[in-house]
């Protein structure tokens, strides 16, 4: 669900309505940016701002809100709005299957609602599948002006080059500022200044934090007195680094952090040399989607039960 404040893209989002507005927008934009930045929120309050434009409770650009009242908001809340199609990988799959952008034709094909603007957006566009991005490759690539993509990519992860030379790129940065706000917000208390400096970390994303927190609650560990090594500990012990939840991506920082803190105090040569050897392998394991468990075994054997 998209959450109806947005935090820290206010000169980003402003430049995008004027151009819009002076009906200059591409019709086919990938927005890229490090996962859990928000930018799924972002493209949501953007679409929102075209789609109530002429509505009843319209965006608000000013404060970059979404009313709830709003016809088109609710529509699209319920997967139900004429004029908008969302593409994301389904629980339980491996990739964004062929079969669902298949599905997309009949969309893009079909007369819009009132003849206005159709949108499409897929999130996470690296899940697509090697077949799945040539059926959306040859789509795009066919002239329909009154369709637009929105296509969201996790700039870490790789997306076919014929896909990203057919539309323009965005970058999103999140000003570490805004961390506050949005951690603050989604937990409706004032967390973040109680939280200890490594979960402060300038590497962690607002969406990496909010999952660690989650997690460690889950946990029953204490936040205020978070220790990565236990974190951790706790994380391959009970496998819970499988539950869908977790970031690995937040999970990795962990690990370098530990990395890190080790060196500082013992300055021993031998663990550059190993904090190396574990960030080429956890590439190895992401890149070629090859067994976390041994990974982690690994890392537990020679770094966790190693002091």
């Amino acid at each position: 669900m998209t959450d109806l404040k947005l935090y820290g893209y206010k000169q980003y989002f402003d430049e995008l309505s004027n151009i819009y507005l002076n009906k200059k927008l591409p019709n086919k934009i990938i927005f890229s940016g490090r996962k859990g930045i928000g930018k799924c929120y972002f493209v949501n309050h953007f679409i929102n701002f075209i789609l109530s434009i002429n509505e009843e409770y319209s965006y608000d650009s000013n404060n970059n809100l979404i009313n709830q009242k709003n016809k088109s908001f609710n529509l699209v809340k319920n997967n139900s709005h004429p004029n908008f199609y969302k593409i994301k990988k389904e629980d339980g799959k491996k990739n964004i299957d062929i079969s669902q952008i298949r599905n997309l034709y009949d969309f893009v094909n079909r007369s819009s609602f009132n003849n206005k603007l159709k949108i499409v957006l897929i999130e996470d566009i690296e899940n697509l599948s090697i077949n799945s991005s040539n059926a959306l490759l040859k789509l795009i690539e066919e002239p329909n002006k009154n369709v637009q993509y929105f296509l969201i990519h996790d700039i870490s992860k790789h997306v076919i080059d014929t896909i990203k030379s057919r539309c323009i790129n965005y970058n999103l940065i999140l000003d570490n500022n805004y961390k506050k706000s949005i951690i603050d917000h989604y937990f409706d208390q004032n967390i973040y200044d109680n939280l200890p400096n490594d979960l402060k970390n300038h590497f962690l994303t607002p969406g990496d934090i909010i999952s660690l927190i989650n997690l460690i609650i889950s946990l029953k560990l204490d936040i205020e007195n978070f220790d990565i090594e236990t974190f951790l500990n706790h994380l391959i012990k009970d496998n819970i680094y499988k539950n869908k939840q977790v970031s690995i991506n937040s999970i990795k920082i962990l690990i370098e952090m530990l990395f890190s803190s080790r060196y500082k105090d013992s300055k021993n040569e031998n663990l550059l040399k190993l904090s190396r050897y574990f960030n080429k392998k956890f590439s190895e394991v992401m890149n070629f989607n090859l067994d976390l468990e041994i990974f982690f075994l690994e890392f537990k054997s020679k770094i966790i039960n190693a002091k």
